[in-house]
C-alpha cells in the first residue's frame, strides 16, 4: 500500500513512460538510418508500438503488424530508387508532462524514377 496520493502515484506512472531527449533523438536516428536502407525495411515495423497512428505526406498507417504500417516503406521504395536523410539537430518545446513539440532540423534528397 503506497502512502502517496493518487494523484502522485498517476504522476509516477505517467513520468514512468516519458521519454528523454536522448531517448526520443536516438528514435528519429534510427528511424532514419532504417528509412535510408530499402534492406532494412521489415525492421521498420518494429519502431512502432501496437497502437501507432503514422502520418507521412497523404498516407496515413494504424496498423503495426496489418497491412498498412508494415506495407509502407516497400510502397515508398517502390516511388523512389534512393533517398538520404540527415538529422543534424532535434529541439523540443514543452515539458515532458505536456504534449511536447519537436523540430527536426536536416536535409533530405530523394531520386524519382524517370516517368515514361
Amino acid at each position: 500500500m503506497s502512502d502517496k496520493a493518487p494523484a502522485e502515484e498517476a504522476h509516477d506512472k505517467q513520468a514512468a513512460h516519458v521519454l528523454s531527449d536522448k531517448d526520443v533523438c536516438h528514435f528519429w536516428r534510427r528511424y532514419y538510418y532504417i528509412a535510408n536502407e530499402p534492406s532494412l525495411s521489415t525492421k521498420y515495423v518494429e519502431l512502432f508500438t501496437e497502437d501507432s497512428v503514422f502520418i507521412m505526406g497523404n498516407r496515413k498507417a494504424t496498423e503495426r503488424e496489418g497491412k498498412t504500417i508494415r506495407a509502407l516503406p516497400k510502397k515508398i521504395w517502390e516511388e523512389v530508387p534512393s533517398r538520404d536523410h540527415d538529422m543534424v539537430k532535434t529541439f523540443s518545446h514543452g515539458n515532458h508532462e505536456d504534449d511536447t513539440e519537436l523540430m527536426i532540423l536536416g536535409t533530405s534528397s530523394w531520386t524519382y524514377h524517370e516517368r515514361p
